[in-house]
């Protein structure tokens, strides 16, 4: 693509060891070839939405990238699957690591293998709260060319989803970076 891109990708992680696996994924992801951590946010305890099993342990991180999409989220899908992740469908089965390309630079992408914005990012609260701790004035592309308001006011519209801040991945023992 030559120069960088800011991308946002959602961790998730609802069985295991979460805040373990959330900064195993954080490591991984760091270390892939032409990515740059950015920003992460704090960790978010929130109820599953269509997916069973136990709470959520969310978070988002802000990466600088000058991979194409396609091949960040190819490499995204790879990590789940080096950290046992089985993915046996796209049913609502437990997740030990779910990372999402949820944003990509401006750009939107409506294709069979990758939608960007992410699908729902403009439900999602567990998206929504910790983009907006670490981007609160950023602007989701929309599909037809004009922008979201700021999501530090999006993530007003979901307030019956319940998400309760937990803190940053440092404050875990035995999860520093």
């Amino acid at each position: 693509m030559g120069a960088a891109q800011t991308a946002y990708v959602g961790l998730g992680s609802n069985e295991g060891d979460r805040v373990r696996l959330i900064a195993e994924a954080v490591r991984k992801v760091e270390n892939l070839p032409g990515v740059r951590v950015l920003a992460l946010s704090s960790l978010f305890e929130t109820a599953p939405i269509q997916v069973r099993g136990g709470f959520f342990i969310n978070a988002v991180m802000a990466v600088a990238t000058e991979m194409e999409p396609h091949r960040l989220l190819k490499d995204l899908m790879r990590t789940e699957t080096e950290m046992g992740r089985k993915r046996e469908g796209s049913g609502p089965d437990p997740r030990n690591i779910d990372l999402d390309l949820l944003l990509y630079g401006d750009l939107v992408i409506r294709e069979k293998a990758l939608v960007i914005p992410h699908p729902g990012i403009l439900e999602r609260r567990f998206v929504l709260e910790p983009l907006a701790e670490i981007a609160p004035n950023l602007r989701i592309p929309l599909a037809d060319g004009t922008f979201s308001e700021p999501v530090s006011t999006l993530k007003e519209r979901c307030r019956e989803q319940k998400v309760a801040k937990i803190g940053r991945l440092e404050d875990f023992p035995g999860s520093s970076l």
